[in-house]
């Protein structure tokens, strides 16, 4: 009998959760998520945006590469030209500069996402062969 008191007091003392403290555990663990959603977005924009720059980079070393290689071998000349390749609109402009004895090569890149427009813009020089 000793038992049966104990635990209807037990029931008596046992109180649930309010509905205030229900709704501020629910807004605390809403915001939570928000926060969590809004930092994976953050995080897959600038995935893309550093995808893009390191395409961009490749693209402008392999032009760059063919343009020394086509100097090396043909000699070099003044010239313009320019090229798209997929989103990539690239150009390059070569020129003498007399002062160092060298060719200046101007090469450009440029690029648009949906929300932001990116270039590169290199300046070597070349030696010609002769």
């Amino acid at each position: 009998m000793a038992y049966k008191a104990q635990a209807l007091c037990l029931s008596e003392n046992k109180r649930g959760l309010s509905l205030l403290e229900v709704m501020v555990s629910v807004g605390i663990l809403a915001a939570g998520i928000v926060f969590v959603l809004q930092a994976l977005s953050f995080c897959a924009k600038s995935a893309g945006v550093v995808a893009d720059n390191v395409q961009a980079v490749f693209l402008a070393e392999d032009i760059l590469q063919r343009l020394e290689y086509e100097a090396g071998s043909a000699g070099i000349s003044q010239q313009e030209a320019g090229g798209r390749l997929g989103k990539f609109l690239w150009s390059y402009r070569i020129s003498s500069d007399p002062d160092l004895k060298l060719w200046e090569l101007r090469f450009g890149l440029n690029w648009e996402t949906s929300r932001r427009k990116d270039n590169l813009v290199l300046t070597t020089y070349l030696k010609n062969g002769s």
